[in-house]
């Protein structure tokens, strides 16, 4: 007896070592005291992001254009990707528009589409990085056109932004035209290229180059001189010494023009070519009045030489006596 009372009592904690495995309230009381705090904390988190991450018609979180929050102030607001926004019918941030901006330093988006589900929209970048260049406003939003409106004295460049200025200053090389009435976008001057011959400075003013001459420094037309040496050009279109007038073709006093350029006539031999051609004109003349004077008429001659062979027949002839 004693030797299987013995028994029984080695064999109870085999019994109660297999009862533990037994699943009952007792059970599920000493698992739950054992797991950690932390292990419930993420599985609040889970139950709260499954909560949150349900979406209108059954589509994809935040209509697949961000990533919803969970949790804190934000729980069911979306974080959107750049350039969309938009809010749902109770007032949670929902990714489903294109962001248009307050004011023009912040970038819009538009759409460019009709009325579509929220998960096809494809929202760009306005021109001119999205604010038009800061000089106009972009018809943003999921069904805006992404056209910019420029502002007085902007309009638009070759990329669609507000980028081309008015009434901007002109280049160095360029010539500003002034008139008295402003233009449709309030500037009352213009920008022109250079007149051939001149130099500009973005003002009003043209300096000729040399060769050329402008009647003065207030005048824009530039006129090229008939003999290029005669023109120095510079602001005061200064002429060559001696000369003076339109284009520099005339001389001043106590200069004469000679071979279409001004020499000096006191104390100046003048030009050796001209000189040259007097001399040869003066010979020329020489000698024909030489050769008239020795030869005389050949008429003259001739009529001469018929009288004098005939006279000494005349003379020598007796009368009849």
């Amino acid at each position: 007896m004693e030797s299987l009372q013995s028994t029984q009592k080695e064999a109870e904690p085999a019994d109660v070592s297999r009862g533990s495995l037994e699943p009952n309230a007792n059970s599920l009381v000493r698992v739950l005291t054992v797991i950690p705090i932390s292990m419930l904390t993420i599985t609040l988190t889970l139950t709260l992001t499954l909560t949150f991450s349900l979406t209108i018609d059954g589509g994809e979180i935040c209509y697949g254009h961000g990533a919803c929050y969970a949790a804190g102030e934000c729980a069911g607001h979306c974080l959107c990707d750049t350039g969309y926004g938009g809010t749902d019918g109770n007032g949670y941030t929902a990714c489903n528009d294109c962001i248009v901006a307050t004011d023009s330093t912040t970038p819009s988006y538009f759409g460019n589409t009709l009325e579509v589900h929220p998960a096809t929209l494809n929202c760009q970048l306005c021109p001119g990085g999205g604010t038009c260049s800061g000089h106009g406003t972009c018809s943003g939003g999921k069904t805006g056109s992404g056209s910019c409106s420029c502002e007085s004295g902007w309009s638009l460049d070759s990329d669609g932004s507000c980028s081309v200025a008015q009434c901007a200053a002109c280049k160095v090389s360029e010539l500003r035209e002034e008139f008295a009435t402003a233009d449709a976008y309030g500037c009352t001057f213009k920008c022109s290229a250079c007149p051939k011959g001149g130099i500009c400075f973005g003002t009003t003013n043209v300096d000729p180059l040399e060769g050329y001459w402008t009647a003065n420094d207030a005048s824009n037309n530039v006129y090229k001189c008939l003999i290029l040496g005669n023109c120095e050009g510079g602001t005061a279109s200064t002429c060559d010494a001696g000369h003076n007038g339109p284009i520099c073709a005339t001389c001043i006093e106590g200069w004469a023009l000679a071979a279409g350029v001004c020499v000096e006539c006191a104390g100046r031999t003048g030009s050796p070519t001209l000189w040259a051609l007097i001399v040869v004109v003066i010979l020329v003349i020489s000698c024909c009045i030489v050769r008239c004077f020795i030869c005389g008429d050949p008429e003259e001659n001739s009529t001469q030489k018929a009288t004098s062979s005939t006279m000494p027949f005349t003379s020598n002839r007796l009368p009849n006596q």
